[in-house]
């Protein structure tokens, strides 16, 4: 084979490969593309049902009225309290963190706010404060020493302390209305 031959055998493997790179580019492209668009298109499912979901609580009156915050960063303790609340019949919503809690209470408003003192990423008295300052009622729960917990609730004002372990009759007695309390543990 001649050195010309060679070189256009060589150039022309080199242009096959060049077409090879760019197909499979393309191709990349292509996935990429339809992998966004299937994310937008269930981001934009989700923001439908979030707004559907609002629409029946605002159509059920439930404008914070009967709404609860769980703020509990113990997977088991709040699915324990989500199941005993929703099973009361309030709109419980659970969050795990303080910056998820603040995201929900600037998100909407809640009649009562169950807020665990210990959190990974800070400490619960910052949201029961904000929680107080938004008009809802706080519970206050934790397993540390009880004379922490009752310096706690005094510095936030909260409405009921509960230490860990606490009952399920506990908590619907310390999430129950004012005029409730007195007269019924269960709403």
């Amino acid at each position: 084979m001649s050195p010309a031959e060679d070189t256009g055998r060589f150039a022309a493997i080199r242009l096959t490969d060049l077409h090879a790179v760019r197909a499979a580019r393309q191709e990349l492209v292509r996935h990429a593309t339809a992998a966004a668009d299937q994310a937008e298109r269930a981001r934009d499912s989700q923001r439908a049902e979030l707004r559907r979901s609002l629409g029946d609580l605002e159509r059920r009156g439930l404008q914070g009225r009967d709404r609860v915050l769980v703020v509990e960063d113990n997977p088991a303790a709040a699915t324990a309290l989500q199941r005993v609340l929703a099973g009361a019949g309030w709109a419980v919503t659970v969050v795990r963190s303080m910056a998820g809690a603040f995201e929900r209470l600037l998100g909407g408003a809640y009649e009562v706010v169950v807020v665990d003192l210990l959190l990974p990423d800070g400490g619960g008295e910052t949201i029961a404060i904000r929680a107080r300052e938004r008009g809802s009622r706080v519970v206050l729960t934790s397993g540390v020493a009880l004379d922490d917990l009752e310096r706690a609730g005094r510095a936030t004002a909260a409405h009921a302390l509960l230490a860990k372990p606490f009952s399920g009759a506990d908590i619907l007695r310390a999430v129950a209305p004012p005029r409730a309390q007195a007269s019924s543990p269960l709403r």
